[in-house]
């Protein structure tokens, strides 16, 4: 691209950087609302959390951007809890309210061994009493009904709770 063109290389490689982590941050949050069209089909879903579980792993998105990745890791809660799945649905809740607690403790969007050249800022995208509110509310969905007189259930909301 341009910078390259003008031998900026240190600027071109700051903008692919950024550029590849906003697309798979994008990705992930098109996962979500494809996962939320398609919660009856079994088969689209499940394939669609096996790719993403994969693709946040081989990036090691959940170190990057822990907001988004609680938002998936409630997505694919929601999922399981309709499908059923309530040992399932459980594990991703309890993996959506530690990703919450590391959002409130470290809260700063940054770079790992890979993007070294992102600088995404030192705020928090809520404050930490929103952010734990909103968290607290979301596990009072209809929807984990089935789950929410299990032991793991009550832990997950302690967790939240405490902060």
């Amino acid at each position: 691209h341009a910078y390259m063109m003008v031998g900026d290389t240190e600027k071109a490689n700051s903008f692919a950087q950024i550029s590849m982590y906003h697309h798979l941050i994008a990705l992930i949050g098109d996962a979500v609302n494809y996962l939320n069209m398609h919660m009856q089909d079994k088969e689209i879903c499940e394939e669609t959390i096996r790719r993403i579980d994969q693709l946040i792993e081989a990036f090691k998105l959940d170190a990057l951007d822990l907001n988004v990745i609680a938002i998936y890791q409630y997505q694919v809660a929601v999922y399981y809890a309709i499908a059923g799945d309530n040992m399932e649905a459980i594990k991703r809740l309890q993996n959506y309210a530690k990703t919450v607690l590391a959002l409130l403790h470290c809260g700063v969007l940054h770079g790992d061994t890979y993007f070294t050249k992102l600088d995404l800022g030192s705020q928090m995208p809520r404050s930490k009493k929103l952010i734990l509110e909103n968290a607290r509310e979301n596990l009072n969905n209809p929807l984990f009904a089935g789950i929410q007189e299990m032991q793991e259930f009550s832990t997950i909301r302690r967790m939240l709770e405490e902060g």
